[in-house]
């Protein structure tokens, strides 16, 4: 009996070892119900769980309508000057349906800016046309009418008979930071409205020598030729600049693209269709804005404000007696930060006007009286070009080198007088 009792007993811790395992093995997971961890973060991932990936589609669907295509009928031409021609004239007439040699459709783009049929778009995609056209995003395809061009800023301003338009909303460019997400909308080659995407490279570019006043955005979103006079948008579709020009070796965009602020577009674009031109005034002189690096170097008492670097001869600024060296810190009772400012201050008072500029000349501080003038593009050839000299231990650090230049605006690319030369 003994013998018996203990294949009972083990049979026993046999069957309930047995029974814990399976138990044991019933509480893991099922392997085929594991997922992988690809998966796991899948699932975990807001991307996967949302309708769709985030994106800019508001922004475009609100910007789009406000953007047009621009088909310009005239003599010559078949793209867009400041963007580069696309490719050979024989490629870029065949693409656009013309034939080479004969009446050619310069395509460009632009933006609705007010109710009252106003788009603004480059100066060079519609100049010397005999006919203008404008596609709206819906297919309406309009006559436009010509209501004058900036040459200054390369930019124009054209009036279509449909009152009621809505106008794409406007955004604060002077809040842009490197890095930001702006949206290029456009023609690009004709193909129809496109977009693309970028960031802020750069703001306040200028000495490009694409126009007169340059303040640009410079963006990484692609600007074909048939960009030009497009909308770069914000993330939230709204208008901080006007496409104007891609630098490319190729023809194509290169990522290096630049745009007209909305602000600077807005004024002229208003001047333009109230008189057909826009007044700028001007007091004939080029300026660099002080930083640290030039008080030091030229032992200026001022820390900020605008180091005249050049004069243009018998201008205002040299009538009035200012001096290669000066630094103006104040124009008409507003302080001055930089050169840009100072150039916006000057070109938006009006002409015939006596205005006082606080300056410093050496350790004397100074008030003079500088009455602007009419300012006309490129009627700035004749200029006294000078530098100041760094100090020196004897401190006379206002001296110059005079170098009369008759050509020197034509020569080196600047804004007009009163910029950042």
């Amino acid at each position: 009996m003994r013998p018996r009792t203990h294949s009972i007993a083990l049979t026993l811790v046999g069957f309930t070892a047995g029974a814990a395992v399976v138990y044991a093995l019933d509480q893991l997971p099922s392997i085929k119900g594991v997922p992988e961890p690809s998966q796991q973060a899948q699932d975990a991932s807001p991307v996967a769980s949302s309708p769709s990936a985030p994106g800019f589609a508001d922004a475009v669907a609100a910007a789009v309508p406000a953007v047009v295509k621009i088909l310009a009928t005239g003599a010559d031409g078949h793209g867009s000057r400041l963007s580069g021609p696309p490719r050979t004239e024989m490629q870029a007439a065949s693409l656009l349906g013309a034939q080479p040699g004969r009446a050619q459709t310069s395509v460009g783009s632009g933006v609705v800016i007010a109710s009252q049929g106003l788009i603004v778009t480059n100066g060079h995609v519609v100049r010397d046309r005999d006919e203008i056209r404008v596609e709206f995003v819906d297919g309406r395809s309009l006559s436009a009418e010509l209501l004058g061009i900036d040459d200054a800023t390369d930019l124009a301003v054209l009036r279509v008979p449909l009152p009621g338009l809505a106008p794409i909303s406007l955004g604060d460019p002077s809040k842009l930071r490197v890095g930001d997400v702006v949206l290029a909308i456009g023609n690009p080659y004709g193909i129809g409205h496109t977009v693309s995407l970028g960031i802020v490279s750069a703001t306040g570019r200028s000495r490009l020598g694409l126009t007169e006043i340059e303040d640009f955005i410079q963006t990484d979103a692609a600007i074909n030729p048939g960009n030009s006079g497009g909308a770069l948008v914000d993330s939230n579709g709204r208008l901080v600049g006007i496409a104007t020009a891609g630098l490319s070796e190729s023809g194509h965009a290169e990522g290096v693209g630049f745009a007209i602020p909305s602000t600077l577009v807005m004024r002229v674009a208003e001047s333009i269709a109230k008189q057909g031109h826009v007044d700028r005034s001007w007091i004939g002189l080029g300026g660099r804005s002080v930083t640290q690096e030039l008080e030091q170097r030229f032992g200026l008492r001022a820390s900020s404000g605008v180091l005249v670097s050049s004069l243009v001869e018998n201008g205002p600024a040299e009538a009035a007696g200012l001096r290669v060296g000066d630094v103006i810190t104040a124009f008409a009772g507003t302080e001055i930060a930089d050169a840009a400012q100072l150039r916006e201050l000057i070109t938006a008072t009006a002409t015939e006007r006596e205005v006082p500029l606080v300056l410093w000349r050496g350790s004397e501080r100074l008030t003079i009286s500088v009455r602007t003038a009419e300012w006309i593009a490129g009627d700035h050839a004749a200029r006294v070009h000078t530098q100041p000299k760094p100090s020196n231990a004897n401190g006379l650090h206002h001296q110059a080198r005079i170098d009369v230049n008759r050509h020197w605006h034509q020569e080196q690319p600047c804004p007009p007088p009163g910029g950042d030369c």
